[in-house]
């Protein structure tokens, strides 16, 4: 198989199921990682051979990209699971936290993972945001009725110490 049958097969599998742009970005990476290996020494059929097929490749990407959204929609810490062609052409799977981060695949290049932290950090910042806005809030209100408060609780002592 050369590089562009590679990259086409990879593409084409990925086109079914992820936006344009995340298919650019997994193309460009396997890219990245065949010119680093062969400018380290290796010839571009190695890099390929240890790549391995790049439907199984789109597939590991695809399952990954699944249970990202799967995750985002129950929470955080979702396991993934990456599949990796043995020497006999069978598939193992093998099961990772789910953090975002790229895991090392048998293959020893990194198998392209979505991150969906930064979704999440901006929830979180978005609801710290309403909570210091209400808190804000009520405090406006409660100091600008402080006066009152303290004249009412003065009251109310008075009566409750000379008239009970």
């Amino acid at each position: 198989m050369t590089r562009q049958e590679f990259m086409d097969t990879l593409g084409r599998a990925l086109r079914r199921e992820l936006s344009e742009q995340e298919v650019l970005d997994n193309l460009h990476y396997y890219e990245s990682y065949i010119d680093r290996e062969v400018m380290s020494g290796k010839s571009e059929a190695d890099v390929l051979a240890q790549l391995g097929d790049p439907r199984l490749i789109a597939r590991t990407i695809l399952q990954v990209d699944q249970q990202k959204e799967e995750a985002m929609e129950q929470g955080y810490g979702s396991q993934e699971t990456v599949y990796t062609e043995d020497d006999d052409g069978t598939f193992q799977e093998s099961y990772g936290r789910g953090d975002g981060y790229g895991e090392e695949s048998s293959f020893g290049g990194k198998v392209k993972m979505h991150s969906f932290q930064v979704k999440g950090w901006l929830f979180l910042a978005i609801v710290l945001i309403a909570v210091f806005v209400v808190l804000g809030t009520v405090f406006a209100v409660v100091w600008k009725l402080l006066p009152l408060i303290l004249i009412a609780a003065g009251l109310y002592w008075l009566y409750k110490r000379f008239f009970s």
